[in-house]
């Protein structure tokens, strides 16, 4: 019985998981077949999320998004479906000493990582000089290391499942 206490205290122990930036209290509690505490329920006002990126469409995961930004006050508008040159949505605010920022944000619903070609599609239509733009890749499913190296090279902003997470918080 020690023995296996031990080996768990190795190898389970150490390990971490940062379940709340990974589930809603919702999901968590449902795991369990549980209810949550009012106090950690999700208010009605925000955008019904299940957690299941893979059910949506392109147009759905894009609309996802675009719910979230206009939750943190961002003025966001879709581009047409036809082509969009790589930006699905141009979102802008207004910084902390006035100064609009815009974003033209690339939305990719893949199973898999996204790879430099999304990240340079992007960087090629991005306004050249202007130093309130950022460019922004969401993906849930993550990027591949040649494109997380191309977008820092280039002040691109990766987004994905987790950083969606906290947006939706």
């Amino acid at each position: 019985m020690l023995e296996k206490q031990l080996l768990f205290d190795e190898l389970v122990d150490s390990v971490s998981i940062d379940l709340k930036s990974k589930l809603t209290s919702e999901e968590l509690f449902g795991l369990f077949g549980l209810e949550p505490p009012d106090h950690l329920k999700q208010p009605k006002d925000k955008a019904s999320f299940k957690g299941s990126y893979a059910e949506m469409s392109g147009v759905e995961f894009e609309e996802h998004v675009k719910r979230l930004l206009e939750q943190k006050k961002w003025k966001v508008e879709s581009t047409p479906l036809t082509r969009d040159g790589g930006v699905d949505l141009i979102a802008r605010r207004n910084d902390d000493i006035g100064v609009e920022i815009t974003l033209y944000i690339q939305c990719k619903n893949h199973i898999s990582p996204v790879g430099v070609d999304v990240i340079r599609e992007l960087n090629g239509v991005l306004p050249k000089g202007a130093t309130s733009t950022r460019g922004v890749v969401v993906c849930p499913s993550g990027f591949t290391s040649d494109a997380i190296n191309f977008a820092k090279d280039r002040s691109i902003i990766l987004w994905d499942r987790h950083h969606l997470f906290e947006l939706f918080q």
